[in-house]
């Protein structure tokens, strides 16, 4: 098998597993910047290829060195010589070298997608457990789709199979309703390493004992996949508004849309590192009665933005409001924070949103105008730990706002931004030394609890309701006045 052959058994791997269009996954494609490729989904289509290829353990390489789908290929044909040629399972002969690499190619317009919504099959529990090792690779399959024969004792959860906190909650609520896993013992998933660990945890005996409770926000707040309250009353003027949110598959993106979807707003998903949890909300707001549409790409890459919007023109036909909420930053001190995490941070905060807001006037103003609204944070005017670097960013991301609301207004647009300080959810969860930070946090504002990600979506669709048309180019904090104390 030559480079070339091995390259495009690479690409389809990765088609297979991404559901990208087969030209979007060009061979000089970033996994991570034009791909949407985070270092868990990377583990799993290294898994797959593993499988196919007939490797048996982990690729050693670099994060660099697996930058590129041309560069897994490269690794993957030196594995493989080295290996003394262990033949790909679909027959064909050892790789040879780079030099059949061909050129990158522009990345195409993403179509809309508006997947069937499709209930995963819950197993009845058996009436004679079968043995552990049996259900763990099971289980693990159907959670993974990796092939079982994968799925050997020694697999390391997260470095070989791409298994992170998520994948890990599906596996446990599978065991859950097959009867395998005893309340007593539902925490202790967290601790497995490895396949064999699954297994083992499985098979001990079960003793009686309180499930040890999460130190994270998270614990504290609704969770955001619970049935949704009432929908806010501002939103009552969104029905039949065709509404935008970007990076809206998980977190505040994905109460702001699902607040939407309540509203009657035709809601427009949007999602970059995720395409299957962008589809899922989707599939989510149209099962509780709503509309929506997913559509994949990245605001930071301005030849997805352009796709992305032309998509939506085409396969949507209009577009009433925006709501920017895509970020990427680096949650560190200042002296971690490298130019390429400035970069990135400006590139997808300010840049993606000035881009996006652009495009959203042009098809805004077919409708007789419309409104945008930009998320920051309260750190853009204060001091917040670990915050320094984004603090800076969501200050441009309030002082492009009142530019725009400016330059915009000709067209009937009114721009503004929710201000939000920490919030119970998705981001706080994840904050650098949340567990020290957050009774800190609570403290300090009055009535001692943060906002939960569905108070910062009320105040999101207050922005967007017939009531605000007069507020332009203003920022409106939401945190329960925790920045009022000095």
């Amino acid at each position: 098998m030559q480079s070339q052959d091995l390259l495009e058994q690479v690409r389809s791997v990765f088609v297979r597993m991404t559901r990208y269009p087969d030209e979007v996954v060009v061979a000089e494609a970033d996994l991570e910047q034009d791909l949407g490729i985070d270092s868990v989904k990377r583990g799993e289509i290294l898994a797959a290829l593993r499988s196919e290829l007939g490797l048996s353990e982990a690729l050693k390489a670099s994060p660099d060195e697996l930058r590129t789908v041309s560069r897994i290929a490269d690794v993957l044909g030196r594995t493989l010589s080295s290996a003394d040629g262990p033949a790909p399972r679909n027959g064909s002969t050892r790789p040879g070298g780079p030099s059949d690499t061909p050129p990158a190619s522009p990345i195409p317009a993403p179509a809309v997608a508006s997947r069937p919504s499709a209930a995963p099959a819950v197993a009845s529990r058996p009436s004679a457990a079968p043995a552990a090792s049996s259900l763990v690779a099971d289980v693990l399959a159907e959670a993974t789709r990796h092939p079982v024969d994968l799925l050997v004792p020694h697999a390391r959860l997260e470095e070989d199979l791409g298994i992170d906190h998520r994948r890990r909650d599906k596996i446990r609520d599978l065991l859950c309703q097959r009867g395998a896993l005893p309340e007593a013992l539902a925490a202790s998933l967290d601790e497995a390493r490895t396949v064999g660990d699954l297994a083992r945890l499985l098979a001990a005996p079960t003793h009686p004992a309180s499930p040890a409770q999460h130190a994270s926000g998270a614990t504290r707040a609704p969770d955001a996949t619970r049935a949704p309250h009432a929908s806010p009353e501002p939103g009552s003027a969104l029905a039949g508004k065709t509404v935008l949110v970007t990076g809206s598959s998980r977190g505040l993106g994905r109460a702001i849309a699902t607040a939407l979807g309540r509203a009657g707003a035709r809601v427009v998903i949007n999602s970059f590192h995720s395409r299957d949890d962008g589809e899922a909300v989707a599939d989510a707001i149209r099962s509780a009665g709503g509309d929506a549409v997913h559509v994949w790409g990245s605001v930071a890459n301005p030849i997805h933005v352009e796709a992305m919007f032309d998509a939506i023109a085409r396969d949507v036909g209009e577009l009433h409001h925006f709501v920017s909420n895509a970020s990427n930053g680096r949650f560190a001190p200042l002296d971690q924070t490298t130019p390429e995490h400035w970069e990135l941070a400006f590139r997808t905060n300010v840049v993606g949103y000035h881009q996006c807001a652009v495009r959203a006037a042009r098809l805004m103003e077919r409708q007789g105008g419309g409104r945008i609204v930009a998320l920051s944070s309260n750190g853009s005017t204060r001091y917040l730990e670990h915050f320094g670097a984004m603090g800076a960013v969501k200050a441009a991301v309030e002082a492009l706002t009142r530019a725009l609301a400016i330059e915009l207004a000709p067209r009937n647009v009114q721009v503004n931004t929710v201000s939000a300080g920490p919030i119970y959810g998705h981001v706080t969860s994840h904050y650098p030394d949340h567990e020290r930070l957050l009774p800190y946090w609570e403290s300090r504002t009055p009535g001692g609890r943060l906002c939960t990600e569905d108070d910062v979506a009320a105040a999101v669709l207050l922005l967007l309701s017939d009531g605000a048309r007069m507020i332009n180019g203003a920022t409106l904090t939401v945190d329960g006045g925790g920045s009022l104390s000095i």
